[in-house]
């Protein structure tokens, strides 16, 4: 008997996961709420607009700023997309691929029990998935986010300090994973993607960047050269994507007609709800970011911040998903600093006219070597940054 239950929670995933999830009172405006419905509401509420706060004060500090994202847009690209239909091939393949542990969406329906029936099933999932690209819409079913919040670090009745998790159905990641692949194609054939951003791409990795990063440090070292780096930390990047400028990007790089139909369709009119305590909060509609816990959504972001280096075309930067590490190189501390400053200011622009948020508190720097960094002082948006002796890159150190 208990292997019989142990395998039906493998197939259907009725076991819970993703860690403790009971929250037992929050603060909402001064006072507590321990109510499961207020509790699952208030976080929903917290996950479904950070996004959109940080764009709006972002919006009302920076008016001065007369940057606009088009002027740092790539060169159009000469070839359109192409997007194959599917065939039962890939469908069997992609379904063959899910991982049995992964958690459900909205739907309650695991991998486990899709792959058991993939027979069935996929000739209605091939059918379902060439008309969506066929018209480019999504599905409104597949637009529904179930979030899971977990517990990070500071004080438990604060909403801040909680992570969603967000769970999507697995019909939708299969979709996800078609439109993927024929995107991440385009972009590799065309050569879009940045020479250095290195997260979320076939054969690059955290270690590749810093074995880049560090031999490079070490050529301007024997070189007797300064060298000065600059790590920015963004503040909720994949929750402030702004759609219509990342579908205006995609449009740049040739992915037009139904194509942009489709992806217009995937941002738009997006859903969440929040589940505590086994209790679920009311949907709420998602009006910015890219999909966390999505398939799609990481390579968007990696197409949405594409452009970043245009704003300092003569200093290299280094790039892994959101976080950005610019390095400059000099023969003295003094033209280094100097070429920082300049460098600091046209970066901030970017991230003001893309509307991303620069973390000030946690954007920091250091200099090779570290006997010189004594007299150097750097400023962000009239800010002083801190200098460090080390700093976390993904998940190594330098």
């Amino acid at each position: 008997m208990k292997t019989i239950w142990k395998n039906l929670n493998t197939i259907c995933s009725y076991k819970q996961k993703g860690g403790n999830t009971e929250i037992s009172e929050l603060l909402q405006n001064d006072c507590i709420i321990n109510d499961p419905i207020e509790v699952s509401t208030h976080l929903n509420n917290y996950f479904s607009t950070v996004g959109e706060k940080l764009v709006g004060e972002l919006n009302k500090n920076h008016q001065q700023c007369n940057s606009d994202f088009t002027e740092y847009l790539n060169s159009p690209v000469k070839h359109s997309i192409f997007v194959a239909p599917v065939n039962l091939e890939e469908i069997n393949r992609l379904v063959r691929q899910l991982n049995k542990s992964k958690s459900p969406g909205p739907d309650n329906i695991g991998p486990g029990l899709i792959k058991e029936n993939v027979e069935t099933l996929n000739k209605p999932l091939l059918h379902i998935f060439n008309l969506s690209l066929s018209t480019g819409i999504v599905p409104s079913k597949m637009k529904i986010a179930k979030i899971v919040p977990i517990y990070k670090k500071g004080d438990r009745k604060h909403a801040c300090n909680y992570r969603p998790i967000s769970l999507l159905s697995i019909f939708d990641k299969l979709l996800e994973k078609v439109v993927r692949n024929r995107l991440y194609y385009h972009l590799q054939r065309n050569n879009i993607l940045y020479n250095y951003q290195f997260g979320f791409r076939h054969n690059h990795s955290t270690t590749l960047a810093l074995v880049e990063v560090i031999d490079n440090i070490l050529q301007n070292l024997d070189n007797k050269e300064t060298v000065l780096g600059i790590y920015f930390d963004l503040q909720k990047a994949f929750d402030t994507v702004n759609h219509d400028i990342l579908l205006h990007k995609l449009h740049n790089y040739r992915v037009r007609g139904v194509v942009y139909d489709w992806f217009k369709s995937y941002l738009t009119d997006r859903y969440q709800y929040t589940t505590v305590n086994k209790t679920n909060s009311p949907t709420a509609k998602v009006t910015c970011g890219v999909p966390q816990g999505s398939v799609l959504g990481p390579l968007l972001f990696l197409v949405y911040v594409n452009d970043i280096a245009n704003s300092v075309p003569n200093n290299k930067l280094r790039i892994f998903a959101d976080d950005t590490n610019l390095f400059i190189a000099g023969d003295s501390t003094d033209s280094v600093t100097r070429a920082a400053d300049i460098a600091l200011d046209a970066l901030y622009k970017w991230f003001v006219a893309n509307k991303l948020s620069v973390n000030l508190d946690k954007t920091c720097f250091m200099v090779f070597p570290d006997s010189k960094t004594d007299d150097v002082r750097l400023t962000l948006n009239g800010i002083q940054i801190k200098k460090v002796t080390s700093c976390r890159y993904s998940r190594c150190y330098y």
